[in-house]
C-alpha cells in the first residue's frame, strides 16, 4: 500500500490518497508546466551522450585489438632490438597493452617501417 501512498478514511471505508513525492527520485515527483518536457528532453539527450561514448569506446577497443594482434604477430620484432626477440607467451602479454595504448603503437611500429 506504500506505493499508492496513505489510506484514510473518516467513515471507515478506506480511500487512496496520491502519491506522496520523493525528494530524492525526480521521476517519482509531481510537476507540472514545461519543466517535465525539459526533463525528459534531457535525459533522453543525456542517454544519447552514453550510447555515443559506449559505441566510440568499443570502437577504440575492437581498432586497438586488431592493431595488437597484428603488431604482435608481424611487428614487434621491428620494434624490438635486433638482439631481443619475444616468445610466444611473452608475445600475448603484449596483447593487453597494445590494445589500450594502440595510437602510440601504431606510430612507433611505423617510425620502426620508416628507418629500416
Amino acid at each position: 500500500m506504500a506505493a499508492f501512498g496513505r489510506m484514510s478514511g473518516c467513515d471507515g471505508r478506506a480511500h487512496r490518497t496520491a502519491p506522496m513525492p520523493s525528494r530524492y527520485r525526480l521521476d517519482t515527483l509531481v510537476i507540472t508546466g514545461d519543466f517535465i518536457d525539459i526533463v525528459e528532453h534531457v535525459r533522453e539527450a543525456g542517454a544519447a551522450a552514453a550510447m555515443i561514448l559506449l559505441y566510440a569506446l568499443a570502437l577504440y577497443v575492437l581498432i586497438g585489438f586488431a592493431t595488437a594482434v597484428a603488431f604482435v604477430s608481424f611487428g614487434l620484432s621491428r620494434v624490438l632490438p635486433h638482439s631481443m626477440t619475444a616468445s610466444l607467451p611473452a608475445r600475448l602479454l603484449f596483447i593487453p597493452g597494445a590494445t589500450a595504448l594502440w595510437p602510440y603503437v601504431l606510430t612507433r611500429w611505423l617510425q620502426s617501417r620508416d628507418v629500416s
